[in-house]
């Protein structure tokens, strides 16, 4: 069986055209772990907003993206375990 060809990616051709987001994990100094929602628009690679907490649920992200003034027309992620 032949590999499968990807597609590529669409740039981003201007601001707030697409944002990519990931979540990252750390340990603070008592041993607590915590939890990052990362936000990049691909246009600038600046980020629109970072969300950290010790735990973060649907509820918390809507928020979090209801805060932010101008959204995106597309997100991006990377579609991991997380």
């Amino acid at each position: 069986m032949g590999a499968v060809a990807r597609v590529p990616r669409p740039k981003a051709r201007h601001l707030n055209d697409v944002w990519s987001f990931d979540f990252v994990f750390d340990q603070i100094e008592n041993g607590r772990r915590i939890k990052c929602l990362t936000v990049v628009d691909d246009f600038s690679k600046r980020s629109p907003g970072m969300l950290v907490a010790h735990a973060i649920t649907a509820k918390d992200l809507i928020a979090f993206f209801e805060r932010i003034d101008c959204l995106p027309i597309g997100l991006r992620c990377d579609n991991g375990p997380k």
